[in-house]
């Protein structure tokens, strides 16, 4: 689990201060959603891609630059291939990454209406 699912459900056993509910219920900025990637279960897996979109991005500025130095059309087409696959690469990562950082805030707004629920039942339960 995520930090911020072990936090959520401790406030929720434990009955949540007022920092607390702020903290878990505020919008993250986009480079802290980025930041969460690098956390957790898939933590391996993120950076791994980051590594291979670095280096694909290199190999397809490498091959584009190929393509206006090759003298033959057979050297620009396997340039051509080369920087086609490599961009191909990067945005696969890309989509990945957003898909993901959508997951998590979904999973943060479920958590976050599981929340809601308990304050509402326990405001029905007092009176």
């Amino acid at each position: 689990m995520s930090k911020l699912e072990d936090d959520i459900r401790k406030a929720l056993l434990s009955g949540p201060s007022e920092e607390e509910l702020k903290e878990l219920t505020e919008e993250k900025a986009f480079f802290a959603e980025i930041g969460v990637l690098f956390k957790g279960r898939n933590r391996w897996l993120t950076i791994m891609l980051f590594i291979f979109a670095v280096l694909f991005g290199i190999a397809g500025l490498v091959s584009i630059f190929g393509i206006l130095d090759s003298q033959t059309e057979t050297a620009r087409t396997i340039y051509l291939l080369v920087a086609i696959i490599s961009f191909h690469v990067i945005l696969f990562v890309r989509l990945w990454i957003w898909i993901q950082m959508n997951k998590n805030a979904t999973v943060r707004e479920i958590l976050r209406l599981e929340l809601r629920l308990i304050e509402i039942q326990k405001s029905l339960g007092k009176d």
